[in-house]
């Protein structure tokens, strides 16, 4: 009960601190193992005698088996970060992924970290930071096709596809800011309903819907009329209107006639 508190105290970090059950009754292994597989990474028991005797010494040495409960515990942890990740609960998903970097034995930290970039990479896409997620997700893509060549998980090719798939549509996402196109429309329609069907936060969907309906809107003003809304010609207005809309809605930036939103 008192573990917690004391790694606090003394400032031990995951995979710093050891356990040797070679002295261990079977409940005492267990009630040790549960209690400090949270923070241990390291158990070793000394098994039988080492070849080698001791530098100055005539006696061998015990040998020490090493093992990392984490190698065996890391397949439950990960497939719940994938049940949070397929609901979109990429956050969550991205901190058992990086728990499990830390804790996992070196071959497979690289595996860990790669699915963390991943998980975070479609957050940042999911709250339209469009750059970052993009960085991320290469990087993600990257680390992941390079475990895919040394075998990787089942399925990880399956996964690489549709991550290159994303990663097209973010790009087309991107170029959406600069003009509107029915790629930002689609990505607004997606994000309202993870906002509105996973979340729940229905407040967060309905001004999605809102920015979605607008971008739906300027996208049929220039198909049918080719008014940009950011960049109006006096002359594609209607007499009128055209003074009132000139006056009201010139920027003092770069003096185009720009319609609210």
């Amino acid at each position: 009960r008192q573990l917690t508190e004391l790694l606090r105290n003394w400032q031990v970090q995951p995979g710093e601190l050891v356990v040797d059950y070679t002295e261990g009754t079977q409940s005492m292994v267990m009630a040790m193992a549960l209690a400090a597989s949270e923070y241990c990474t390291r158990f070793v028991f000394a098994s039988g005698e080492d070849h080698a005797p001791e530098a100055g010494k005539g006696e061998a040495a015990p040998a020490l088996l090493e093992s990392n409960p984490w190698d065996l515990k890391a397949g439950d942890e990960a497939r719940q970060a994938a049940v949070h990740f397929n609901q979109g609960r990429y956050t969550q998903a991205r901190l058992i992924f990086s728990r499990l970097q830390e804790r996992v034995s070196g071959g497979s930290k690289p595996l860990y970290k790669a699915l963390s970039d991943l998980a975070d990479g479609y957050n940042l896409w999911d709250v339209f930071q469009y750059q970052k997620g993009l960085e991320k997700l290469k990087v993600a893509k990257r680390a992941l096709e390079l475990s895919a060549v040394w075998g990787g998980p089942p399925g990880i090719r399956a996964i690489l596809a549709g991550v290159g798939e994303n990663l097209v549509f973010v790009e087309k996402v991107m170029m959406a800011q600069r003009r509107v196109d029915r790629t930002l429309f689609l990505d607004l329609m997606g994000n309202a309903k993870r906002r509105a069907e996973i979340a729940h936060h229905y407040e967060d969907a309905m001004v999605r819907l809102y920015r979605a309906l607008e971008a739906l809107a300027q996208i049929q003003l220039e198909n049918a009329c080719g008014i940009k809304s950011q960049d109006i010609r006096p002359e594609q207005l209607p007499e009128g209107v055209r003074e009132d809309y000139r006056q009201c809605f010139t920027s003092e930036l770069d003096g185009k006639i720009k319609l609210p939103l």
